[in-house]
């Protein structure tokens, strides 16, 4: 009997250390999967920054292309496929000059070694611009754009006015001019000029002193004196102007153009509708760029230039210069004894091309 009592006992007891076996393995294989979802939820944390790194990427492509679809047309045009980035070299040089200091951009192939010339386009600021800062260049116009990635072929230039002055005041330009000559490989039958506001009336004044310079000019919102277009009928000549401008009215553009019309000159005339004194946006349009390629002086005209080198001029704005250049020497023509006077002055080519109405400054503003 205790037998048979003692072997139920020890049948109960092993029944107990099994099932107690069986927990211990339940809660292993539940630990097991415990530890196993953290890392299904790692791996899967990875899956899903990945993809939403794609994601962001992606919405950057699209901005972007919203950016160029929504922008001006004129702006898309001169769109850079390489953006200049914030740690890339400024295309704009700062420079010197025994003048006035000014924004340097050469084209892409320049070389001062070469002997290749180059176009050379001279920007004249707007007032907002003026004092010794360079950086203020780069509020607006041709600077503007340029540092964004826009290229000319052309050597740029921006001189900076200084505060107590403006453009069409004093001797500045012969001198700049002349510096810039010997500093860049630069084509004298391909030198252009353009303004805005403050340099658009610069633009007029310098047109119309230096006529055998500049092979086109783009003057933007600017005037001048009617009696200029008498010197600058000739030269190729492109006026922008806003209709709805307040700062300058448009009507000092329509007496420039209707005065060089009245002399026979066919000058282009775009009126901007809806448009006031912030007209910069047109020097992101490359089709004024071409157009300004498109005029070279004439033959004559680039002989008178080289004479310069050997007749150079006084730097002043009214001066006659009495030394005899090259070109008088070859093409004078041999007068009469009735045709000789006390002064001994001869009538030459030189002098029938050079010969333009007489040009008092004054100040504009």
């Amino acid at each position: 009997m205790r037998i048979i009592t003692l072997s139920i006992i020890l049948c109960f007891a092993s029944s107990l250390l099994n099932a107690e076996g069986v927990k211990t393995q339940i809660k292993s294989v539940k630990t097991q999967t415990t530890s196993a979802k953290p890392a299904a939820t790692k791996t899967g944390t990875k899956k899903y920054v990945s993809k939403k790194k794609h994601t962001v990427k992606k919405s950057v492509h699209s901005t972007t292309a919203v950016k160029k679809t929504s922008a001006n047309t004129e702006v898309v045009t001169n769109n850079i496929k390489t953006t200049q980035t914030s740690t890339s070299k400024s295309p704009l040089v700062p420079s010197t000059s025994k003048t006035y200091p000014y924004l340097a951009y050469t084209p892409e192939g320049y070389n001062k070694d070469d002997k290749k010339e180059w176009p050379l386009i001279i920007y004249l600021h707007g007032s907002s611009c003026k004092g010794n800062n360079l950086e203020k260049l780069k509020k607006y116009g041709p600077p503007f754009y340029l540092e964004r990635g826009m290229q000319v072929d052309a050597i740029v230039i921006s001189p900076q006015c200084p505060s107590n002055k403006n453009w069409t005041v004093g001797s500045w330009f012969e001198s700049f001019y002349k510096e810039l000559k010997s500093k860049y490989n630069i084509d004298p039958s391909r030198v252009y000029l353009t303004g805005m506001s403050l340099g658009g009336f610069g633009t007029w004044d310098l047109a119309s002193r230096y006529p055998d310079i500049f092979a086109a000019i783009v003057p933007l919102c600017g005037g001048g004196r009617t009696n200029m277009a008498e010197t600058m009928k000739d030269i190729p000549t492109w006026v922008f102007h806003g209709d709805l401008d307040k700062t300058v009215r448009i009507s000092r553009s329509e007496e420039m153009v209707n005065a060089m019309k009245n002399l026979g000159s066919n000058p282009k005339f775009s009126i901007l509708k809806g448009q006031g004194h912030g007209i910069q946006k047109v020097y992101s349009d490359q089709t004024v760029y071409e157009w300004l390629f498109s005029h070279q002086k004439k033959a004559y005209e680039r002989i008178l230039e080289i004479s310069s080198l050997w007749s150079p001029k006084v730097d002043s704005v009214n001066s006659q210069s009495n030394q005899k250049s090259l070109v008088n020497k070859m093409f004078s023509i041999p007068q009469t004894t009735n045709q000789k006077k006390k002064d001994n002055s001869k009538v030459s080519i030189f002098d029938f091309f050079t010969k333009k109405p007489a040009y008092t400054q004054e100040t504009l503003y």
